[in-house]
């Protein structure tokens, strides 16, 4: 029996550590799609872990580029970050973020957004975008 149970134990013990992952990072973007000049709001939530050092957070883009580091203090730091981004020009934006851990890997995620120049009609550049029917 107790054989059975060490066996047990271990089988649950390596399954936990198999399966547990790297805290998760997400980015919102509040509209993909916005007319010249705009401003961007993100939200960028990091899920609270101690083993968190840092978040780096880029938005670029063909006439813009913009890096925030952020350190963090583990299970301390608040979860989410949120960023206003103003007077963007007309462009394709890619939007990512980067947690480093103290063992030094990393958790990405990215998202994107598109600025449209002025005289575009944001209902028809969104309308041509759409997947066609099934």
């Amino acid at each position: 029996m107790l054989i059975v149970a060490a066996v047990f134990m271990l089988v649950l013990f390596g399954a936990v550590q198999a399966t547990a992952e790297p805290p998760k990072v997400t980015i919102a973007v509040r509209q993909h799609h916005e007319i010249s000049p705009a401003a961007a709001n993100l939200k960028v939530t990091v899920e609270r872990d101690p083993d968190n050092r840092s978040v780096t957070i880029v938005v670029d883009g063909p006439e813009y580029y913009r890096a925030s580091y952020i350190q963090l203090d583990g299970v301390s730091s608040p979860r989410i970050r949120q960023m206003t981004l103003k007077h963007l020009p007309p462009g394709s934006y890619v939007i990512s973020a980067t947690v480093t851990r103290a063992d030094g890997s990393r958790v990405h995620a990215t998202d994107k957004i598109e600025i449209l120049g002025p005289g575009h009609d944001l209902g028809e550049s969104l309308a041509s975008r759409k997947a066609p029917p099934r």
